[in-house]
């Protein structure tokens, strides 16, 4: 995937990234209310647990603010991990695909507030919304291929069953 690299491009954008993960547990508890109000896979008798979704909010969130603040990140495990998750829990790829708008529209949100704060440049503010989307985009490349890699894996195991059964 071609955009910018990991590292963002300035320091008003990496300021806004440790002031935001600074905030974490707030941010993962607020955006995971807010994907719970939108979507019913996700809502009360849904099917995910909300400690489960809270803890993949939180999860993500600290990968994007991480690369936002300019810190190494340990690879893409997140998504990947929310991607399984997800899948062996039966919620529809398109849910999990709206969730990570649905970050992405809070984040941009977040960062406007703290921009407001600080001495951002609107030059600062384009990257940052340059690199918030290109983020999102890839999480979300790597949650789809994690999903639809689990369900084929899934769907092996079931035929191999199905064939042992009719063997026997």
């Amino acid at each position: 995937m071609t955009g910018p690299p990991p590292e963002l491009r300035g320091p008003a954008v990496a300021v806004i990234g440790e002031r935001l993960l600074s905030r974490i547990d707030d941010l993962a508890t607020e955006l995971s209310a807010l994907i719970r109000d939108t979507e019913p896979f996700y809502g009360a008798g849904g099917v995910v647990p909300a400690e489960d979704l809270h803890a993949s909010v939180r999860d993500n969130l600290a990968h994007i603010l991480s690369r936002f603040a300019g810190r190494q990140t340990p690879g893409l495990e997140p998504p990947r991990a929310t991607g399984r998750r997800r899948a062996e829990q039966g919620v529809p790829l398109a849910v999990i695909l709206h969730a990570y708008r649905i970050a992405g529209k809070f984040l941009w949100a977040a960062i406007l507030a703290e921009a407001k704060t600080s001495d951002s440049s609107p030059a600062a503010l384009l990257d940052a919304a340059s690199d918030l989307w290109f983020i999102i985009d890839e999480l979300s490349g790597e949650v789809t291929t994690s999903y639809r890699d689990t369900v084929d894996e899934r769907a092996r195991r079931e035929q191999q069953t199905r064939n042992a059964m009719l063997d026997v």
